[in-house]
Formats: structure tokens, sequence, C-alpha cells
């Protein structure tokens, strides 16, 4: 297989319009689109569209990957649920990043590594009927309600990630830990498998802070 791209978006707060879809539909032939569905692979050409417009116009979760080694989620959720102020504390740099379009935060989280590597295990994700790389988005923007709720996980994840990619400087303020961490839900565990956060990264953001009254003893 000489190149292989995965797009899939999902519209999960509610579905689109007759006239929506058939905007989307303009932008490609070949893709599966439904009232809340989006699934296209190329494994020649590329996608016309673009995955910022269509997840501020239409679409509230994002997911791709290259055999190149390029993986990218988005995730939207109102401005209510997910102030700007808050998602930025995460999401800095060009691994994982947070704007306002709108009425509507969005942040992306980019895994992109130097060469091509196997990525066998996005097509060996769970017993399902559908396609098993089909999967994956359903199960990351699971967590989506969560953060609405106030679980940040998913956004310290995004901090890890960036953290990874050499992007914190060793000056940042490092924000709050959430707690939790060391008991990932199926949601946020596939998300940080999917971005490749290293889970030795994630154990040791897990650990209690030692108590400075027995340290000082």
């Amino acid at each position: 297989m000489s190149e292989y791209q995965h797009y899939q978006f999902m519209a999960i707060d509610r579905p689109l319009s007759d006239e929506q879809v058939a905007a989307v539909r303009e932008l490609t032939t070949r893709a599966e689109i439904t009232h809340t569905d989006f699934v296209n692979t190329y494994q020649w050409g590329d996608f016309k569209g673009s995955p910022e417009r269509l997840m501020e116009d239409y679409y509230d979760a994002h997911l791709y990957f290259a055999n190149w080694g390029t993986r990218t989620v988005m995730l939207r959720w109102p401005v209510r649920d997910l102030p700007l102020e808050v998602a930025e504390r995460y999401c800095t740099g060009e691994a994982a990043r947070a704007r306002q379009h709108g009425a509507n935060i969005v942040i992306t989280l980019l895994s992109d590594p130097d060469g091509a590597e196997d990525f066998n295990e996005l097509f060996d994700h769970g017993d399902y009927d559908s396609d098993p790389e089909d999967r994956w988005l359903p199960s990351i923007a699971g967590a989506r309600p969560d953060v609405a709720a106030g679980d940040l996980r998913l956004l310290y994840l995004a901090w890890l990630l960036a953290l990874q990619a050499g992007e914190i400087a060793d000056d940042d303020v490092e924000p709050p830990v959430p707690a939790g961490l060391a008991a990932l839900p199926d949601s946020l565990a596939d998300l940080a498998v999917f971005l490749r956060i290293d889970p030795d990264l994630i154990a040791a953001a897990a650990q209690p802070l030692p108590d400075p009254h027995t340290a000082r003893a």
C-alpha cells in the first residue's frame, strides 16, 4: 500500500440538515455521508475539503490518520461547556491547540512523528461489525460529555501530548492535574493510544505529589 488516508467526522449534538449534507457532498463524491457521519479513505488523491471548516460549520468530532504517521483528533464543544480560557490552559502549541469559532470551542490534537511507521493496530480495534478503523472516533468522542461536566482529564492528556512533542518550556506553569489519570475510561485510553501518548508519562503524572510534611519529617 503506497498511500492510505482515513477521514472521519461525526455530528453528535444535532444531525446535519438535508442542505448541510448536500453542501458536504459537494466536496467529495466518494465519501459515505449520512446526517450524522462522514467516512472516507483515500489510496490515491486527497480530500478537497478543509477539516477545520467542516468542524466549524457542521461536525462535533473528527479523526484523521495516514500511513506516513500523521494522526489528528478534533473535538468541538459549545463555549458554555468549555470556555476558551480553560481549554487554553492545557492546549498550547502545535500538538494541542484550542480556538473559538462563534459559539463553539474546537481543540485540535496532533501526533506527527518523523517517518512512516506500522499502523496495523488501527485496524485491530475491538470486536465490531463495522470496519475497525471506523471505531476509534466514536470511542474517543465519548469523552465529550465528561469534559462538558467538568472532567478535564482529556485536556490534561492534550497537555501531555504537547509536553511529549517538546512544546512545553521548562518555565511554563503546569496546569492543574485532574484526578483519575490512573484509571482512564475507554474513551481516554483510546485517545492516548491513538495519539501515541507515552503510558509512562501518564503514569508519572498520575502519581500523587509527596506530602511536604512527610518530606520534612
